[in-house]
């Protein structure tokens, strides 16, 4: 018989949607750092948004610094538009400070919950920012707030604040 490990790593392979993500969930249980880049490959492959969604939390786990880059791809790309939520939630084991504006543009554009996800990463941000990029950011949310709906304003005003407060 294989050693669970390899038998997990085996599964992550499967046509099921669910055994791959099972899978992915116990390796990152098992702290299975040796699993990042079967891991990483499937984020970067997989069109199905339960497997990857398992494979980005299993790596945010293991804290595999090669996956923010990849999770952020992901964020820009076209395949992921309606499913990007738990990518932003894996980002929180990262620093995001370097993908600020990306995160602005998703606590206005994106759905309910990818602009919920997109303002937490921003409020754990702690790095401190140039000022370019903190100023095309409060100019970015100025204009969004202009044409926003009825129920985004709150949230857009809030980071707004946010980046007000910080023009000191």
């Amino acid at each position: 018989a294989l050693p669970i490990s390899a038998e997990l790593l085996q599964k992550l392979g499967s046509s099921d949607a669910d055994v791959a993500a099972e899978a992915a969930r116990g390796l990152a249980a098992r702290n299975e750092a040796s699993a990042a880049p079967r891991l990483l490959e499937l984020l970067r492959t997989t069109d199905n948004p339960r497997i990857r969604n398992a494979a980005a939390l299993a790596l945010s786990d293991l804290n595999e610094p090669q996956a923010f880059a990849v999770l952020v791809d992901l964020l820009r790309d076209e395949r992921t538009q309606k499913n990007r939520g738990t990518l932003l939630y894996a980002l929180g084991a990262y620093d995001c400070s370097s993908i600020l504006p990306l995160l602005v543009d998703l606590v206005t554009d994106g759905n309910f919950e990818v602009s919920r996800q997109a303002l937490s990463l921003i409020h754990g941000i702690e790095t401190e920012l140039d000022d370019r990029t903190w100023s095309a950011c409060a100019v970015r949310l100025r204009a969004a707030l202009a044409s926003a709906s009825e129920e985004r304003r709150p949230l857009i005003s809030e980071l707004l604040a946010l980046f007000e407060d910080g023009d000191t």
